[in-house]
């Protein structure tokens, strides 16, 4: 749906929209569009979700002793708030959460909780080929 004179609620690239249109990416990671590859993305997907939740649920109570460590460092009172924040920064390009990194050039690309996943992944394998797990 595009924005329209008519109706500027619905979004496009038009500055009187509210709301904008968003588009899946033109180039993906992911051209394999078979069902398996389906499942595997969405399981993924559900990984990153709770590595993504986690990530919130300890992170809250930590930048609150964060901030309060910063009271008693008058100087520079934002110190330990902006390391919780830089952690943030980097377990968000591990955790990927809607396949950004894997938009990225190789050589631009992060190592991400995919990376860790599609080793785990094939050493399973292997261990299914050369083990009794494929019977």
């Amino acid at each position: 749906m595009r924005c329209n004179r008519d109706n500027p609620s619905i979004g496009s690239k038009h500055e009187h929209c509210i709301v904008p249109h968003i588009e899946a990416p033109s180039t993906t990671a992911y051209h394999d569009t078979s069902y398996g590859n389906l499942v595997r993305r969405t399981i993924m997907f559900q990984i990153r979700l709770a590595a993504d939740g986690l990530r919130d649920l300890l992170l809250s109570p930590i930048s609150i002793i964060a901030a309060l460590l910063g009271l008693l460092h008058p100087s520079n009172p934002s110190w330990a708030l902006d390391r919780i924040m830089a952690v943030g920064r980097h377990s968000d390009r591990w955790i990927n959460l809607f396949e950004q990194e894997s938009q990225k050039q190789e050589d631009e690309r992060t190592q991400t909780i995919d990376d860790w996943c599609a080793t785990a992944e094939e050493e399973i394998r292997n261990k299914m080929q050369t083990s009794d797990w494929s019977d």
